[in-house]
């Protein structure tokens, strides 16, 4: 018997059909696997494999190029805390409170208490500066943390992780650069970015350019391009906006779904493609220099 439920592989089966071949959903297969159990094991590996026509050496060279996943011998606790040590947080005492945490919890950054309960983790930056020293709590900010703040957290995890039962379906992996951020952003179905902040207009671009969709909210600085192009959905900045754009995103069948998909990257091609913009901007020089101005 394996050690992936029939659920499981069902939930991994329902992916197949949104990509051209079976092995581009690897990196979704992980991430469920990896929910469900805390860990990806050398048996559910194997299984994995089996799924999408591949050798289980080929799941697990994707597996292992992201630093976020536990394999064969570890696990994830319940709860995963993460410490921001980017440089607003530092400067504000981040390497202090993980010297707290570690004491308080026993443990050292990337490890899990014996319990089970919490991995405690760090991140070079989470998007909070003007909360440091900054850390989350699956997904979610604790904002201006101080020791004092960190003993009541954690307090707080233990009892939440098992009165509500979701710490195992979220993951967070941190900070991703590189080969690792475009291949979470190629494979993702959506980029979902409830912010209260107008400057990340980057990272929605840089998803649209991957012909990601962009679910955010009327507060992020280039949601008129994106509802425009209907690269995305956008909502007020609320807990209820985020809500509706949600459920909203949720009812769309798989032909909207690619249809919207598509849009995406014709909205980057035509507001933020860089040589597009540059030419652009030459043509209007040479409209300045036409005309004296």
């Amino acid at each position: 018997m394996g050690v992936l439920s029939e659920d499981l592989k069902d939930r991994i089966r329902a992916y197949l059909p949104k990509y051209p071949r079976k092995q581009a959903a690897t990196l979704p297969a992980l991430h469920l696997v990896h929910d469900e159990m805390r860990t990806v094991s050398d048996e559910a590996l194997v299984e994995i494999a089996e799924l999408l026509d591949l050798a289980p050496a080929e799941v697990k060279d994707t597996m292992t190029f992201y630093a976020f996943f536990k394999a064969e011998g570890e696990k994830l606790g319940r709860t995963r805390l993460w410490v921001c040590r980017g440089l607003a947080c530092m400067l504000r005492g981040a390497y202090e409170l993980i010297e707290h945490c570690e004491a308080k919890l026993g443990v050292q950054c990337g490890q899990t208490t014996p319990d089970g309960k919490i991995s405690l983790e760090f991140a070079e930056c989470i998007g909070a500066c003007d909360g440091a020293p900054a850390c989350l709590r699956n997904d979610a900010h604790v904002m201006n943390m101080t020791p004092e703040k960190a003993d009541t957290l954690m307090e707080e995890l233990k009892a939440l992780a098992y009165r509500l039962g979701v710490g195992d379906r979220i993951h967070w992996p941190g900070l991703l650069t590189g080969p690792a951020k475009w291949g979470a952003l190629k494979g993702a179905e959506a980029f979902i970015l409830p912010s209260h902040q107008d400057s990340f207009g980057v990272a929605v671009g840089e998803a649209l350019g991957c012909g990601t969709p962009a679910l955010i909210t009327d507060k992020v600085n280039i949601w008129r391009e994106v509802k425009a192009s209907g690269a995305g959905l956008v909502e007020t900045d609320s807990v209820a906006g985020v809500g509706r754009m949600l459920s909203a995103y949720l009812t769309l069948g798989d032909t909207q779904q690619n249809a919207m998909r598509a849009a995406s990257r014709a909205c980057f091609a035509e507001y933020f493609d860089m040589q597009l913009t540059a030419a652009k901007t030459l043509e209007i020089f040479r409209e300045l220099g036409k005309t004296g101005a």
